[in-house]
């Protein structure tokens, strides 16, 4: 007789289906779609095809999995929009040597960005400063991001004052946890954040609809 309950058996199955990438896919639609109860599952399912199948599939899918993990965690409607605003999203543990040392979350919202401004937003100080080539500083940085010791670069420069009044909205991210970085490129505003410890759902539902508020005023 098999003496593991079926909550065990369960977990088990779920952990094999990154191996079968396309039943993984099925399987997390499917519950999306009949609203299961099981709040844990999908998140834990969303967790696994962000890290495990988009790798797997080479990439493909990924950003339906983000899209997926924005309607689980945000309430994206099904067009994958959160008040309007197209948005990603994954979250999932940082490992070294096999060892959970924190968690990422990284938060993509599509916006229209018609003035062509690309923004970078890191930690203050030359040992935070990314390593590939940066806008200017920002000669007026957003209270809410200075008080929580981060800079604002800005591309074109005669544009900084415009860029950091929009920027003012993204202070949540700022306190929001470990704030790696925020980017505007293109049209694409991303802000990836850590935590030493796993992510509350109301922090994570918190951040990403206040990152699409903050995104549409660059709309």
């Amino acid at each position: 007789m098999d003496t593991h309950g079926f909550l065990y058996q369960l977990t088990e199955w779920i952990e094999s289906l990154p191996d079968r990438p396309f039943m993984l896919l099925l399987f997390i639609m499917g519950g999306a779609m009949l609203f299961m109860p099981l709040g844990w599952l999908l998140r834990k399912l969303a967790q696994l095809a962000a890290g495990k199948t988009a790798s797997l599939m080479g990439g493909a899918g990924e950003e339906e999995m983000q899209k997926l993990g924005a309607m689980i965690y945000g309430g994206a409607g099904n067009d994958g929009r959160i008040d309007g605003i197209p948005a990603r999203f994954t979250t999932g543990p940082v490992t070294h040597e096999g060892t959970t040392i924190g968690y990422e979350a990284e938060f993509i919202y599509e916006v229209v960005n018609h003035l062509g401004i690309k923004l970078v937003v890191h930690r203050t100080g030359p040992l935070h400063r990314p390593l590939e080539f940066l806008p200017p500083e920002a000669p007026e940085v957003p209270e809410s991001l200075k008080a929580a010791g981060y800079t604002l670069r800005c591309d074109p420069p005669e544009l900084a004052a415009e860029a950091a009044r929009k920027a003012a909205a993204l202070g949540p991210f700022a306190a929001g946890g470990d704030l790696t970085e925020i980017t505007l490129k293109d049209s694409e505003l991303k802000a990836r954040l850590y935590s030493d410890s796993d992510w509350e759902e109301g922090k994570l539902s918190a951040l990403l609809k206040a990152g699409a508020a903050a995104a549409r005023n660059f709309n």
